[in-house]
């Protein structure tokens, strides 16, 4: 009976030593600061969210540092866009006060969504103890309808420069003043502003639907930089939020803004000579020529431009050997691959390393002349016959006649494809089946490219 006595004793005292370091303190309080009412928001947005946070100090023992979170979703709970950090712990008796700001970059609607959505807007912080505040907010999310308003074009040597047709309104041509040259070029959707580029890039404005007489900017972006621009297509929309221009130079590939600024900057090492350059599952990845006369792919980080790694092989096709040797990038479901004037293609898989490289081939005769990639992930190439692919690379259309260039309206979700006859150059609709729509628009006789104009960047 003593030694229980003693037992409990001690019990007892244990108890009262842990009672006396347990903490004790009230949750913290979180307020929205901005917004404070329903905020009405459109893609491509910045919208500045800041909200503050009291972590009381506790009224007996320590506390850990606390964490916050804002998140943004949908009423059904699905999460569009997520944030955090932590915080200092308090200090002694004194509370922790902070005010914390962070921007959401606002997305494309998603597919399938209303033009008005509203969405949810949560602020939480969880202190040390597990205890938790909040606040929320709502954001009315509209999306401005997509509509296109004609193709744009250099029509080339001899021509008065700027070709562009509505054929909403009509078939007729509209000729403005622009490079008296053949030019590659692209609309910068919702910027009013067309970008051409030859040995240079130059920005023209737009207003009230005419070409500026001259170029408001012009771009070069090292002494390093040799010989013609290699391809001229719009930044995809989803990493960038903006209209942006994606430029391949010979020595690094170049994302500029509708003010001619750089964005962001993909280098070559000095061995190797871009030929083409594109975004394929996230990554950019550019197809080179060495100094050696072989072909390489390499990946880079999409966001901080880190180059990551790369795969070389010696091209075998004779159109494709050579400082002069042709190859075009494409992709392959969700992979990169080169393709060279036979027809053949390497599929790069970075995360196979055994045998990163397998081969395909084309379908179709003769050399290929020209290929491109579409921006739906599509490719189209030309050999005796046009032909176009799907996301696979297997057949699905043919084009009787040359191809030169293929760019998409979006918003009608038809095709405009650069062709020609016996004397120049023309401008056909092809509709989703690929099947073309109405007689052919002339295009000048040294046309290499076109755009369309639409109201906003980013997919239906």
């Amino acid at each position: 009976m003593v030694h229980l006595g003693k037992f409990s004793v001690v019990i007892a005292l244990l108890a009262a030593i842990c009672g006396g370091c347990a903490t004790e303190k009230a949750p913290p309080v979180v307020t929205w600061l901005s917004p404070q009412s329903t905020a009405n928001i459109q893609e491509g947005d910045a919208l500045m969210l800041k909200f503050s946070v009291l972590d009381p100090a506790p009224e007996r023992g320590k506390t850990e540092p606390a964490s916050w979170r804002i998140s943004i979703g949908t009423a059904a709970g699905n999460t569009w866009w997520t944030t955090s950090g932590t915080l200092a712990p308090p200090s002694g008796t004194a509370s922790l006060t902070d005010t914390l700001e962070a921007t959401w970059q606002v997305p494309a609607l998603p597919s399938g969504s209303s033009s008005s959505t509203e969405l949810l807007i949560s602020a939480l912080c969880t202190d040390g103890e597990g205890q938790t505040g909040a606040d929320f907010g709502t954001l009315n999310f509209t999306s401005t309808p997509l509509s296109s308003s004609g193709l744009w074009w250099v029509e080339g040597t001899g021509s008065q420069g700027f070709g562009y047709v509505n054929p909403q309104i009509s078939n007729q041509v509209s000729h403005y003043p622009g490079p008296g040259s053949p030019h590659q070029l692209v609309h910068l959707d919702g910027a009013d502003c067309i970008v051409t580029g030859n040995t240079t890039a130059q920005g023209w404005l737009i207003t009230n639907g005419i070409p500026s007489a001259e170029p408001v900017w012009t771009f070069t972006p090292s002494a390093t930089t040799t010989g013609p621009i290699r391809h001229m297509r719009k930044a995809p929309y989803e990493h960038t939020g903006a209209a942006w221009v994606d430029i391949g130079w010979s020595d690094r590939c170049t994302w500029m803004n509708a003010g001619g600024l750089t964005m962001k900057t993909w280098l070559l090492n000095t061995d190797e000579h871009l030929i083409d350059s594109d975004v394929v599952s996230g990554d950019m990845i550019i197809l080179a020529r060495t100094d050696a006369n072989d072909f390489r792919l390499i990946r880079y980080n999409l966001d901080n431009t880190a180059r990551l790694e790369s795969v070389t092989w010696t091209p075998q096709s004779a159109g494709s050997t050579g400082p002069e040797g042709k190859a075009w990038l494409l992709q392959q479901q969700n992979l990169p691959a080169a393709l060279e004037t036979d027809g053949t293609y390497r599929v790069w898989d970075p995360m196979d390393g055994a045998a990163p490289l397998s081969t395909g081939s084309l379908e179709g005769n003769g050399s290929v002349m020209r290929a491109g990639r579409m921006e739906d992930g599509r490719a189209w190439a030309e050999r005796e016959t046009g032909h176009f692919y799907s996301e696979d690379l297997s057949l699905q259309g043919t084009w009787n006649g040359a191809i030169y260039h293929v760019t998409s309206d979006r918003a009608s979700g038809q095709l405009w494809l650069l062709s020609e006859n016996d004397f120049e150059r023309q401008w056909w609709t092809l509709d989703a089946s690929l099947e073309p729509l109405g007689d052919p628009i002339p295009a000048g006789v040294a046309s290499i490219s076109g755009s369309v104009a639409h109201n906003r960047p980013g997919p239906l």
